[in-house]
């Protein structure tokens, strides 16, 4: 089942709004970094990647994603 929440300041949908931002889930930039998921988790709890909550979980806005594949990632701190 797919909730739908409106997003009052524009008018859209929680889905629309999702949408409109463009995100990525951490699994994914894991994937095109070559690091294991831990490793971006553990980075975006530490403010070195910006992500946005949603519930338990984690996503990436796409403009974030693509300027840690630009300027390269190193996974230590």
């Amino acid at each position: 089942m797919q909730r739908r929440y409106h997003h009052a300041e524009e008018g859209l949908s929680m889905t629309e709004t999702v949408e409109h931002a463009r995100v990525t889930k951490p699994k994914d930039l894991a994937a095109a970094l070559g690091v294991a998921h831990s490793t971006v988790t553990r980075a975006i709890r530490d403010g070195r990647i910006r992500a946005i909550p949603v519930g338990a979980s984690w996503r990436i806005p796409r403009d974030e994603h693509e300027r840690i594949i630009a300027e390269g990632f190193s996974p230590a701190a």
